[in-house]
Order: C-alpha cells, then sequence, then structure tokens
C-alpha cells in the first residue's frame, strides 16, 4: 500500500471504479457549473413526476450538457451515481428514457 508523503513527486492515484479521466472531467465540469446551486426538490421526489416536467425543471445548460452519445451519458450516469450525485445521476436517467425508452 502507498502511503502519501510530502516528498511524494506524484499525485496520489484515487480510484473511482468505472469512471474514466474524460468521464470525470464532464462531472467536474457540471458540479462546477452548480457549485452554488441549491438541489432542485424534484431530485428528492421518488416518483409522481414525467419527463416532461423534468425537462420544464431543467436549465439550458443540463440541456447541452447531456446533449451528446447515450454510451457517454451512460457513462456519466454511472460516474454520478458511484460519486454519489443524484442530482446528475437523475438528470442522466431522464436523458435516458427520453431518447431511449427501452431504459
Amino acid at each position: 500500500m502507498h502511503k502519501c508523503t510530502d516528498s511524494d513527486d506524484k499525485d496520489p492515484i484515487i480510484p473511482v471504479h468505472g469512471v474514466n479521466y474524460e468521464t470525470l472531467l464532464n462531472i467536474r465540469r457540471w458540479m462546477r457549473f452548480h457549485k452554488f446551486d441549491d438541489v432542485p426538490d424534484w431530485v428528492h421526489f421518488e416518483a409522481g413526476y414525467t419527463p416532461d416536467d423534468l425537462e420544464l425543471w431543467t436549465d439550458e445548460f443540463d440541456n447541452d450538457f447531456l446533449n451528446i452519445s447515450l454510451s457517454k451519458v451512460v457513462e456519466i450516469m454511472k460516474g454520478a451515481d458511484f460519486l454519489d450525485i443524484p442530482w446528475l445521476t437523475k438528470l442522466c436517467v431522464r436523458q435516458l428514457r427520453i431518447r431511449n425508452p427501452l431504459y
């Protein structure tokens, strides 16, 4: 096991299971944009809303952010779930349901 010391030349590696560098950068970009925002109420809803409801509650940045391939949305969703970011996870789920009803 590696122990970090002040004399280490490299940053320690923090394993984030299943999240590649590009995905992590995208998650970071999303988090930086929303860093001063309160988590919307709909994130805490377990049921009772439709993808159309979320479309009304979602800002332009989030819509543009998820205007990517479905495979990348899935990667971001998995990373957000692993990192316990329910807001981003639910945004990804919504995007998947809208663009591919099989999800």
